[in-house]
């Protein structure tokens, strides 16, 4: 249970309220469509 507690609160440090801001200023008013992110980093290597 630790570990889980310790990666979501990293994973939400590495998106700053101000990233957050900024997509959704965007979105308002640009119509630009948010990010979608399913994970954090890239899963193209094997495991």
């Amino acid at each position: 249970l630790d570990r889980h507690w310790r990666n979501a609160r990293t994973a939400a440090s590495h998106n700053p309220l101000i990233y957050k801001a900024r997509i959704v200023g965007d979105w308002r008013i640009n119509g630009t469509e948010p990010p979608f992110v399913w994970q954090i980093g890239s899963g193209t290597g094997k495991a």
